[in-house]
């Protein structure tokens, strides 16, 4: 016996209606009369329709409010107010479509009232159209046509607990506390952005082709435009951004499409339709064209510098440092964190790259307003910079100051699958090599691809990832993760840095890589630090700095070693430590305006 059938049973009256919606038919009332043993063979040949019933029975075969019976059964057509979460919990709750329920609540000691029904409405934040006699809600087990994936009405329990008229009188607010100002206690407060003004306001300028992040400038730059649809309100809160989604995700499931857009489909191809190719390789055996890769380590251990040694070596065709070909290529360069005056470009010019085929990409721009660039929102403007250019490689540094503002958790490996996602087929659209440049966790006694940044989804999303990790006296080139190569195919490498002038008075630091391979991988390296204990830090900085300003057996001033070391935070104590393990050899200052110089031994 189904639900209605049973409702129906428990309730006075003779004549019960169901009806059904359809496009041919229209809006149609079907009549039963008890003991109502047609209903559920009606409801499953009619499937084809949306089915509706009128909770309560009534004296004649005509569905008005004088012709109603009233039922010991209250209702509500609850919306978004999950019944979970409800302090009145109903005696059946219903799905009638993802993320939208209906309520009955079942009395024990009298009959229904408009009132009482009105007043529950109110206070659960339901429908306010919902509450009357003659009322229609859809019936179980049918189809909800209004949704273009046409979800089926559910049960989701009907063992719920009865409720006694006497203790909601109590419990209820009067309508006159409801309508001024009295909030919704019966639930969390409700999201108001799914219906009224801002509802229409954000489908009006979606229909017109603008995205979440357009419409959410243009909120925050003309907020006084918005404030009847209570925009404001939740711009204080901080959660225009995530109303604003959830509006997208609801014109999107009622058939919203973006301008020039079709319908949503499910996008496939036939395996024997697609045609098989090798991997076309950027770095061979290291980084790909048309793939995401990675680049992971704790902070000041160069993952910075070496990708933009890889950008130098690409710009100018140069071969890689374990001797595979290199094809020259224009680049690219995200970078979040370095100042692209006194660090970015003297580094590159200190690498060698060829400066005119590098584009640095800054923040975004719209008339006088500059806005963080966003790969949840803007990605089509990369891939437009990318075609421009024909660039070969892109740096995204580091990828986590470039997820979103105020949307995108980096901890949810949902999150990062949105984003990292579309930037893959981009990537692969375009057959760029996209290097993604983060840190590691703090978890030191995890394996190297669950040590990286704040999810598991960015190693998973990669297909090459390496690591760069301390070594005595230099640091470890590292693979973490290549699933196109052999596991014993590849050695890592070695490098440390040296510091070269590009410019009068401009110094930068540059990767100096060691000619000899390594037997080791990122996980053995890791393993090793934890066994042995990790490299003094800041003595192996002053050995950087020390081997940087020194190279090429050049003699400097002890002031201007001084100098740099306290431009990187290391002291001057750290400083003759790290003098005394390379062996440099000190010179005492020679007249009256000499200085003191340091070289490096033979």
């Amino acid at each position: 016996m189904s639900l209605v059938t049973a409702l129906w049973r428990r309730a006075s009256g003779e004549w019960g209606c169901l009806c059904t919606k359809s496009k041919k038919e229209g809006f149609r009332e079907h009549w039963f009369k008890r003991p109502f043993i047609d209903v559920d063979a009606f409801v499953r040949k009619n499937q084809d329709k949306d089915v509706y019933f009128c909770p309560h029975l009534l004296d004649a075969k005509k569905r008005k409010k004088e012709h109603a019976v009233l039922p010991k059964l209250l209702w509500a057509d609850l919306d978004e107010a999950n019944p979970n979460e409800l302090n009145m919990k109903p005696t059946v709750a219903l799905e009638s479509s993802p993320g939208r329920y209906v309520g009955f609540w079942q009395l024990d000691d009298g009959e229904m009232t408009e009132d009482l029904n009105k007043r529950l409405t109110y206070y659960l934040g339901a429908d306010h159209g919902g509450w009357d006699l003659t009322q229609v809600l859809r019936v179980p087990g049918t189809t909800n046509y209004k949704y273009t994936n046409r979800p089926q009405v559910r049960e989701l329990w009907t063992n719920g607990p009865t409720w006694k008229v006497s203790e909601l009188e109590k419990e209820l607010p009067r309508m006159s506390e409801l309508t001024n100002g009295h909030r919704h206690n019966g639930q969390k407060p409700r999201d108001n952005t799914t219906s009224g003004l801002f509802y229409r306001e954000v489908c009006n300028r979606l229909d017109r082709g603008k995205t979440c992040a357009e419409i959410e400038r243009e909120i925050e730059l003309s907020p006084s435009r918005w404030s009847n649809t209570k925009a404001l309100r939740f711009q204080q809160r901080g959660q225009l951004r995530v109303d604003i989604d959830r509006v997208y995700d609801k014109w999107r499931l009622n058939g919203g499409e973006p301008v020039n857009g079709s319908a949503i489909e499910l996008d496939s191809v036939r395996a024997s339709d697609v045609p098989m190719e090798p991997i076309n390789w950027f770095w061979r055996e290291r980084f790909a064209y048309g793939k995401l890769g990675m680049i992971v380590g704790d902070p000041d251990q160069g993952k910075s510098q070496l990708a933009l040694d890889m950008v130098a070596r690409a710009t100018r065709g140069w071969d890689w440092p374990d001797g595979n070909k290199c094809k020259a290529c224009n680049a690219i360069i995200m970078s979040a964190e370095d100042d692209l005056k006194d660090t970015l470009v003297p580094r590159l010019a200190a690498a060698g790259a060829d400066l005119e085929r590098i584009r640095i990409a800054k923040m975004m721009r719209k008339d006088d307003q500059r806005f963080m660039f966003s790969l949840a929102d803007d990605l089509p403007k990369l891939e437009r910079l990318i075609d421009q250019m024909s660039a070969g490689i892109v740096i995204i540094d580091p990828v986590t100051a470039y997820m979103g503002f105020r949307k995108i958790d980096s901890f949810r490996t949902t999150d990062v699958r949105s984003v990292l996602t579309p930037l893959k087929e981009m990537a692969e659209r375009t057959r760029v090599a996209c290097i993604l440049i983060t840190h590691f966790s703090k978890n030191t006694v995890a394996s190297a691809i669950n040590r990286i940044t704040d999810s598991l989804a960015f190693g998973a999303a990669v297909r090459h990832c390496y690591a760069c990790i301390p070594e005595e006296s230099r640091k470890l080139f590292l693979k973490v993760k290549n699933n196109a190569v052999r596991s014993d195919e590849q050695q890592g490498l070695a490098y440390s840095f040296a510091e070269k002038r590009v410019a009068p008075r401009i110094r930068a630091s540059r990767i100096i890589w060691d000619s000899d391979h390594i037997a080791m991988t990122a996980n053995e390296a890791l393993a090793a630090l934890r066994k042995n204990g990790r490299p003094d830090d800041a003595r192996e900085k002053a050995k950087d700095i020390i081997r940087m300003k020194l190279a090429g057996g050049r003699e400097v001033a002890v002031d201007d070693i001084n100098e740099e070391a306290e431009r990187r935070m290391v002291s001057i104590t750290t400083m003759h430590r790290a003098a005394e393990d390379l062996g440099v050899i000190k010179s005492g200052a020679k007249g009256p305006k000499g200085k003191s110089t340091w070289k490096l031994g033979a």
